[in-house]
């Protein structure tokens, strides 16, 4: 897995990242695009073409090819809308020279999906419920030689005043459980806002579990007082194959019973500690909870809270919770 941010400044990690974004407009003196590759060389480059018909216009692909030879530098080009005239100009001279691209579009049905495989990008957006399919998605994907791309820390939901708990996002505990499946995390942040670029970058890349309210770590999340210590571990492996039942007018309510856990935890000053909470590189192990901890969460659900104390609607709540736990 691979992380990618918007480059505007040198931040003290931006080293780190896999990937830097940066604008190609009208503006730009295209001879000095070197002096930026030199100095991040061992990066890709993923160069935003702001304008296709002024890049075409001018021939700048060519000169592209000839100021940054790709055999040196490692780069790909990011197009706007694939069905305007222009872009698929671009398209197409690329294909022929074999210079990686990929659209600006976030993809979030199968159909728009279909479409875009058609034109042989490196990459795809995938976004809002899609990427609730997402290990559908990758295998299709991974099969015609193109990466998932994915932004972690944002709540996507194709009702903008719908990104609640079921919405999509990803924790950075669980990038772990998403390794086989994204090959790139794109962190999405201002662009002028560089310590945000390197903080994301540290909590991601090192599966570090954020404890405050979820809604002040994921960007856009409409989920008033959700601390994300008091989530049971299994959220994310879940989430991986459970394709968004919830509006799809079916049974399942994970999510919204992990916020009502939550909640009620919160109420008596509780959370959950998890044995694989440490600081760690992402691999492909993505441990679960041991028995031995399982009914150690158990014990202060069930026993802390005095359960049969409790109300018919909460103590539903809990016992559908530990239900299959």
């Amino acid at each position: 897995m691979q992380f990618a941010c918007e480059f505007y400044n040198m931040f003290f990690n931006i080293g780190e990242y896999d990937e830097l974004i940066v604008y190609l407009s009208p503006s730009h003196d295209i001879d000095k695009i070197e002096d930026f590759f030199k100095k991040h060389s061992e990066q890709t480059i993923t160069i935003y073409v702001d304008d296709s018909k002024h890049f075409n216009q001018y021939h700048w692909l060519s000169k592209l090819v000839t100021l940054i030879p790709m055999d040196k530098y490692n780069w790909q080009l990011k197009l706007k809308n694939p069905w305007n005239e222009d872009t698929k100009e671009i398209v197409q001279e690329c294909n022929n020279m074999g210079i990686r691209f990929f659209y600006d579009m976030f993809v979030d049905s199968w159909e728009v999906l279909y479409n875009i495989v058609k034109d042989k990008p490196a990459e795809v957006y995938i976004t809002n419920s899609l990427a609730f399919d997402i290990q559908e998605v990758s295998k299709i994907l991974h099969k015609n030689n193109i990466k998932v791309r994915v932004f972690p820390n944002v709540a996507q939901s194709s009702v903008p005043e719908d990104n609640d708990i079921t919405s999509f996002f990803i924790r950075p505990e669980d990038a772990r459980y998403y390794v086989d499946y994204v090959d790139t995390m794109e962190i999405y942040a201002p662009i002028d806002q560089d310590i945000l670029k390197a903080f994301y970058y540290l909590m991601y890349s090192n599966c570090i579990k954020w404890i405050g309210p979820l809604n002040q770590f994921i960007i856009g999340l409409n989920e008033q007082g959700c601390l994300n210590n008091t989530m049971i571990d299994t959220f994310a492996p879940i989430r991986l194959k459970c394709k968004r039942e919830c509006v799809q007018f079916k049974s399942c309510k994970m999510c919204h019973l992990e916020t009502k856990l939550g909640q009620l935890l919160t109420k008596h000053n509780l959370g959950l500690k998890y044995e694989n909470e440490n600081p760690q590189k992402i691999d492909k192990q993505g441990k679960g909870l041991s028995k031995q901890l399982k009914e150690n969460i158990k014990q202060v659900v069930l026993q802390n809270l005095k359960i049969d104390e409790m109300d018919k609607e909460l103590k539903d709540v809990i016992l559908e919770k530990f239900k299959n736990f």
